[in-house]
């Protein structure tokens, strides 16, 4: 068999001249419907870009193994070599695993997962459990933000950060509560008084995270030299907006009790 007498046969079906006009114009007229329009195009991308591809969790256990490589790639494939890579990702899996939160502690780790599939495609944490070296306050801290590299720029980083604050803003809206349950006034030896700034530390070389930082309110407010890389590293802050609901019930109790 011809295979290209075949092929032109089939390139030229439609135009076959056994046809009549009218039939032609009936099958042009039903192709035509099927070929999407580029209006209808747009929208289809506009509905995928608008929906949601990853959703936000607390890490459990079985997420370590995932966020460990995420965290090791993000923080050291740049500047290891294959032997060194490796002790870093183990150190960082050793270092997740010690770490984990504990339940109704002031400690959270928190993922990002495909919707689709559920694969953790990033990482953040935040703790406000112990004053760190270098923080002014002892106050919530946020590290090992982090995003698996063939998903960058996809705003899994900024939505990551911002599920750490509203975390914070809980922890916040939990101490008031306290407070007004134990018929205390806020005042500036309150730990929520502590609470109302968010730090984090990054390296000045980290041109990228910094300009996202810098977005969503945050400003450098120390340089440190960090010990493996002696670079520098900016520790930067946010001030958290304070519970509005709580603070106008403490002002009633004291027009009452002053």
């Amino acid at each position: 068999m011809d295979l290209r007498l075949k092929e032109d046969q089939v390139h030229h079906a439609w135009w076959d001249k056994s046809k009549t006009s009218s039939d032609t114009k009936s099958e042009f007229r039903r192709s035509a419907k099927e070929i999407p329009t580029v209006s209808s195009s747009l929208r289809a991308l506009e509905r995928e870009k608008s929906s949601p591809t990853f959703f936000i969790r607390p890490a459990l256990k079985a997420d370590i193994g995932r966020a460990s490589k995420i965290l090791a790639d993000g923080f050291f494939k740049d500047n290891t070599n294959f032997i060194t890579y490796q002790l870093e990702r183990l150190e960082t899996y050793l270092s997740l695993e010690v770490g984990f939160p504990k339940p109704s502690t002031r400690h959270e780790v928190f993922v990002a997962c495909a919707q689709s599939t559920g694969v953790v495609l990033g990482t953040a944490e935040v703790d406000a459990r112990l004053e760190r070296p270098g923080i002014p306050e002892n106050g919530p801290y946020l590290c090992n933000v982090a995003v698996d590299l063939d998903h960058l720029r996809q705003g899994i980083a900024t939505a990551l950060v911002e599920k750490c604050e509203s975390q914070v803003q809980e922890w916040i809206h939990q101490e008031c509560q306290e407070a007004e349950q134990a018929d205390q006034k806020m005042n500036d030896d309150t730990p929520a008084r502590l609470y109302s700034s968010l730090h984090l530390k990054v390296r000045q070389s980290n041109e990228k995270a910094i300009q996202m930082y810098d977005k969503l309110g945050y400003q450098s407010i120390l340089q440190e030299t960090e010990k493996k890389t002696k670079g520098t590293v900016l520790v930067m802050q946010k001030q958290l907006e304070r519970l509005k609901p709580f603070k106008k019930r403490l002002s009633a109790r004291e027009s009452v009790t002053g």
